[in-house]
């Protein structure tokens, strides 16, 4: 019989060391974000098909987009996981910080209080770090509050001139750390993320005497979409 015990590794204090923990969970994302990218792939060279149809007028031509399946949600859960191991990897690394900055092991009750810092609102941020002043100093508070959401408005945003001046609730929101923070969390707490599907480049090319562009066209079969898009060519002199 195979006994597997799991124990916890030291720490390396180099922070791209691919065996620190914050390192192992990004390098995991990155394989979920690979899967995501081949299994895309190849549902886009079976999911749909491009179908000519005459049109109502002579000379017009009707191209329909036809979906023939829905989007897996297999989608939607390795995009959730891809998000856990990229959000937990931030949280990974303040605990990595803690532990440097205390110089012993953690209490439990110090490493439930060990995370990475995601607020909008600067008073909270500061709140955050004055509750936890046993385990973040000032070398590490800084280190976090460098890449924070929000830390370009703490820099110099703040000083801007009130015609280009922002709020630093906007400038955090405009973040990728606040997005992901915020994926990670719908995907924890409420609901797979809904992943969608449309043409990237559509494009027509033919003589001056044509003209082109988008028409409404017939709800498909597949359950939550309403409109499928039909693309239409004719002569110029048809559309006034």
């Amino acid at each position: 019989m195979l006994t597997l015990k799991v124990v916890s590794q030291p720490m390396s204090y180099t922070w791209n060391d691919p065996t620190n923990a914050w390192m192992a969970k990004l390098d995991r994302a990155s394989v979920h974000i690979t899967a995501l990218h081949r299994d895309v792939s190849a549902f886009e060279g079976r999911a749909y098909e491009v179908v000519r149809e005459p049109g109502e007028n002579p000379g017009d031509v009707r191209l329909r987009l036809r979906l023939h399946e829905p989007i897996p949600i297999g989608f939607s859960t390795t995009i959730g996981d891809a998000v856990h191991n990229m959000r937990s990897a931030l949280d990974t690394f303040a605990y990595h910080l803690a532990v440097k900055h205390v110089v012993r092991a953690l209490t439990d009750d110090e490493q439930a209080r060990t995370s990475f810092p995601i607020y909008a609102r600067r008073n909270k941020l500061d709140r955050f770090f004055a509750d936890r002043s046993n385990l973040f100093g000032d070398r590490e508070r800084r280190t976090m509050m460098a890449v924070t959401p929000g830390w370009q408005w703490d820099e110099f945003l703040h000083k801007a001139d009130a015609e280009f001046r922002v709020t630093r609730e906007e400038d955090a929101q405009l973040s990728p750390i606040w997005t992901l923070h915020r994926l990670w969390n719908i995907d924890k707490h409420r609901r797979v993320h809904l992943a969608v599907w449309w043409p990237k480049i559509t494009y027509w090319s033919g003589s001056d005497a044509q003209s082109h562009g988008w028409i409404g066209g017939d709800a498909p079969p597949l359950p939550g979409l309403r409109r499928q898009p039909r693309a239409t060519s004719c002569p110029a002199s048809n559309f006034g």
